[in-house]
């Protein structure tokens, strides 16, 4: 087992340690209910990154980054973590509930849609010496030609 893998692994069961233990203090408190489906998120993806590094093939590295199409939200329920914790006050609180954060949820899950159905985000993966790796997306089209 290499020393990256490990380290996902060991992210892994931290992020559930820590959220289940801050949940279990006060299980109907809004922020701890927040921060314990920011832990979950993160330490799933933390569970898939380990089963990637670790897959022996390809197809296994396809199944564990067939499984990870849901990132977008990991990093997502860290902001709304952290947005609520702090009590942000420069915005106003109903804009805050009713426009912003919809509007970054669904654009979470139109960035999982396109992971879903696409390869332009995240392209195959490819084989290194620490396991695999995300491969290239393919969204050239969107990029200004190289040729003059």
């Amino acid at each position: 087992m290499n020393a990256f893998a490990l380290l996902s692994l060991f992210a892994f069961v931290e992020c559930i340690v820590i959220g289940v233990y801050v949940y279990a203090k006060a299980s109907r408190e809004k922020l701890n209910i927040l921060f314990l489906i920011t832990c979950l998120a993160n330490g799933i993806r933390a569970f898939v990154e380990y089963g990637y590094r670790q897959s022996e093939s390809l197809t296994a590295a396809q199944f564990w980054q067939s499984i990870d199409v849901f990132w977008p939200f990991a990093s997502l329920t860290l902001f709304h973590f952290v947005v609520s914790y702090t009590q942000v006050r420069a915005f106003n609180s109903k804009l805050m509930k009713r426009v912003i954060f919809p509007a970054l949820y669904v654009i979470a899950l139109l960035l999982s849609g396109i992971e879903i159905l696409s390869d332009f985000i995240t392209g195959p993966p490819r084989q290194v010496y620490w396991g695999w790796t995300y491969g290239a997306g393919t969204i050239d089209f969107l990029l200004p030609s190289a040729s003059t």
